[in-house]
């Protein structure tokens, strides 16, 4: 069984790595933002999700 040493060490690591990760992902984001502007396909679709599907009746 793990200590409660090991166990505040795990924690502290994975929080860390956490940490990390959120930051990588941001880079990742902002890099991919820039991209997509550069090259014209900004994502400037509608934040509504009150669209009509493909197959779903309109209600007229």
């Amino acid at each position: 069984m793990s200590s409660a040493a090991d166990i505040q060490a795990l924690v502290s690591t994975l929080s860390q790595q956490s940490k990390h990760l959120k930051e990588e992902f941001a880079s990742r984001d902002e890099l991919i933002s820039k991209l997509l502007s550069k090259v014209g396909l900004d994502d400037d679709t509608p934040s509504s999700t009150d669209f009509v599907s493909p197959n779903q009746p309109k209600s007229w």
